[in-house]
């Protein structure tokens, strides 16, 4: 993973939100859903405003005022999940947007933890949010079609 690579959430197929530090996932094809909390909140925030890698691990580091060492490999991996998972795209220059700058109190006084994708799928069939339409064939016939 290059380290001016930035990314951005895969807008046709994610639906995010990030409240009070936790980030909440939802991918729209498959009906999976997913948390990450403090890093991993963070982690998304600077996706969501299409920072490069290096520049989401400086952000971090200075957040949490973590070793490098330790929050680039997190960050690398975090990033290598959400890619898996479908949930984030590589942002082509013709895509990168001017995001706002990330929150200076990102860490939010907490220590810094190594993130965690926490993935559910047990739901899928119930968060299923845009079901195909019955054919025509489906359709019970009413006395006028007879």
């Amino acid at each position: 993973m290059d380290r001016d690579t930035r990314f951005r959430p895969n807008l046709a197929k994610v639906a995010a939100k990030v409240i009070d530090g936790e980030a909440i996932l939802i991918n729209l094809d498959t009906g999976a859903y997913y948390s990450m909390e403090g890093v991993g909140g963070a982690i998304w925030h600077l996706v969501e405003n299409q920072l490069t890698v290096s520049d989401m691990v400086e952000t971090i580091t200075t957040a949490y005022k973590a070793p490098a060492e330790k929050v680039e490999p997190d960050v690398h991996r975090t990033l290598e999940e959400l890619l898996k998972e479908d949930l984030v795209v590589a942002a082509d220059e013709a895509t990168v947007r001017q995001g706002e700058e990330p929150n200076a109190d990102l860490a939010n006084g907490q220590a810094y933890e190594a993130p965690v994708l926490n993935a559910y799928h047990d739901m899928s069939a119930l968060l299923a949010l845009d079901p195909p339409p019955p054919l025509l064939e489906d359709l019970p016939k009413t006395s006028r079609d007879r």
